[in-house]
């Protein structure tokens, strides 16, 4: 049974936060995002997919207008195993684009960039778990990124699970 989806939405979104002292984290942010996730599952057992999203947010708090573009891309494949277990690859793209900031060495309110790097990042994931018996599970876990010029980041982890 093959099967497309596609779920699309568009959000617009106002965060505002002052403080009654200055700080880095005072905002008036107002942001509108389009993101659309594709997917083809051409058997029970395979998954394929791409998503993207295109969002700016412009911060108002003191007049600046700043304002973040932030683009995203990414595709994924998932095999299943019914009743045992699944594995599951992912590879992202993101960049953030910044404008009308006076100095950018200002720390930045998280919200801002949506916890974003800026600049251009790569991430990829790679997931296995299976039930090898009813009472014993494994799983692996693999995250790597590389976010704007710095260098690679691996994080991996495996674990076996006993059910008593």
């Amino acid at each position: 049974m093959q099967e497309i989806s596609n779920q699309t939405d568009f959000v617009n979104k106002i965060d505002r936060m002052t403080a009654s002292t200055q700080s880095s984290e005072e905002r008036d942010l107002v942001s509108n995002a389009l993101l659309s996730d594709f997917s083809y599952r051409p058997t029970m057992n395979w998954e394929a997919g791409f998503n993207f999203g295109v969002t700016e947010v412009i911060n108002y708090f003191g007049g600046k207008n700043a304002t973040a573009n932030i683009n995203e891309e990414g595709i994924r494949i998932v095999q299943s195993f019914p009743g045992v277990g699944q594995l599951h690859a992912e590879l992202k793209r993101e960049e953030v684009l910044l404008t009308n900031i006076t100095d950018p060495n200002l720390s930045l309110p998280y919200e801002f960039t949506l916890g974003k790097a800026v600049g251009q990042s790569y991430l990829w994931q790679l997931t296995f778990d299976y039930r090898i018996t009813a009472n014993l599970q494994l799983s692996f876990n693999y995250n790597g990124r590389r976010e704007g010029v710095g260098q690679p980041i691996h994080f991996a982890r495996m674990e076996a699970r006993a059910f008593f």
